[in-house]
């Protein structure tokens, strides 16, 4: 069973596959990005922000622009060549962490402005934060420039991680 999945993540896409794939991978997270910044900044209170957190458009720019690119990062993971099975092994790992990165960045939101449990959220993007950096890791050995496009959504969580704490803290 193993050998068929691992020949699954191998074998060749085809060029309108690759397509397809290249404009999931990069539409689905900004949607997601856009969606999760638009809903957190209908349910947030001026109260439950720090003073040095951009404003709901721009927030919502940066929200989106660098989940479309952890969403190329994850097509340039996916699309790696891994002949060797050691480098199977990390595609699985990125695939594995971006996941559960992505499925954790969902609902960050929700728990800082819907729910209002700051220090659950900064918790939470604690969390999200080391993920973030196992991936950029991960994806170096895997393809450097995936690394490369996770930074900004790392960095952009950071800050947040630290906002989250203000407001924690402040609030």
């Amino acid at each position: 069973m193993h050998e068929h999945r691992t020949h699954q993540i191998d074998r060749q896409l085809s060029k309108a596959q690759t397509i397809i794939l290249f404009c999931t991978c990069a539409a689905a997270p900004a949607l997601v990005g856009w969606l999760g910044a638009w809903l957190s900044g209908m349910t947030a209170h001026r109260a439950a922000r720090a003073p040095f957190a951009p404003n709901g458009v721009a927030s919502t720019l940066f929200w989106v622009a660098s989940y479309a690119l952890l969403g190329i990062a994850l097509f340039l993971a996916i699309t790696a060549d891994t002949r060797h099975s050691g480098q199977r092994a990390v595609k699985m790992w990125s695939v594995s962490l971006w996941g559960a990165m992505f499925a954790l960045a969902l609902v960050c939101p929700f728990i800082m402005h819907s729910v209002r449990a700051y220090m659950l959220s900064f918790v939470w993007l604690v969390i999200i934060d080391a993920i973030a950096v196992a991936l950029i890791v991960v994806n170096f050995k895997l393809r450097p420039s995936s690394a490369f496009l996770v930074m900004p959504f790392a960095a952009l969580a950071m800050f947040m991680t630290f906002a989250a704490f203000y407001v924690a803290i402040y609030v």
